[in-house]
C-alpha cells in the first residue's frame, strides 16, 4: 500500500469495506481510510483513483471534484465538502489522488493533498478551479485544479518529488 511509505508504522483501517454501521457512516461522510498512529492519533484520508485513460492519456494531471450530475439535477460532492467544511463535518484531512499508467499495474501520478486546508483556500477564494470540465455524455461536470497551480505547501506527499516523504501526521496539524 502506498500510504505505508507515506507513513510508516501506522495502521490503516478501511472503512470502504462498509461491514458495520459506522463504517457506511464513515464512507459516506467520506473517509475511505482511517490512518493510526502508534500514538493512537487518529485521521480520515479521502481518496480517488483515475484509470490513465481518463486522465494521463489526455494529458489531464489535475485533481478534480465533482460539481453536478444534470440528468438528476444533483450537486455533489464539490457542494457537499464546502457545506461539511462550514458545518464543522468535513472529516478527510488528507486526500489520496493517483493516476493509473496504462496498464493499470501501478500509479503513474500519487499525491496526498491536506485536503482540509486545500477545502478551505477553495471556499475563502483564494484557490479557484482550473477548469470546469463536463464527461462527454453529459452525465456529469467537474471542478478540476492543475497540480502545478495547487500550491505545494498543500500537497503532503508527491510520488515523483517526494515531498515531506518523512513528516508525520501528527506534525501535519502543528
Amino acid at each position: 500500500m502506498i500510504y505505508k511509505k507515506v507513513w510508516p508504522g501506522c495502521i490503516f483501517h478501511h472503512p470502504d469495506k462498509q461491514t458495520t454501521a459506522l463504517e457506511k457512516a464513515l464512507d459516506i461522510a467520506g473517509a475511505d481510510k482511517i490512518i493510526q498512529e502508534k500514538n493512537g492519533g487518529m485521521y480520515f484520508l479521502g481518496q480517488r483513483f483515475r484509470t490513465f485513460e481518463s486522465s494521463l492519456a489526455k494529458g489531464y494531471d489535475d485533481f478534480t471534484l465533482r460539481h453536478y450530475r444534470p440528468k438528476t439535477d444533483y450537486k455533489a460532492e464539490a457542494y457537499k465538502v464546502i457545506d461539511a467544511l462550514k458545518t464543522g463535518k468535513l472529516l478527510a484531512a488528507f486526500y489520496g489522488y493517483g493516476h493509473l499508467n496504462r496498464e493499470q499495474t501501478k500509479f503513474e501520478e500519487f499525491r496526498i493533498i491536506k485536503f482540509r486546508n486545500f477545502v478551505e483556500e477553495w471556499s475563502l477564494g483564494k484557490l479557484e478551479p482550473s477548469q470546469h470540465k463536463y464527461n462527454h455524455d453529459g452525465s456529469s461536470s467537474f471542478y478540476a485544479w492543475e497540480f502545478r497551480d495547487i500550491p505545494e505547501n498543500m500537497i503532503h506527499w508527491d510520488l515523483k518529488k517526494q515531498i515531506n516523504p518523512k513528516t508525520t501526521l501528527e506534525s501535519f496539524f502543528r
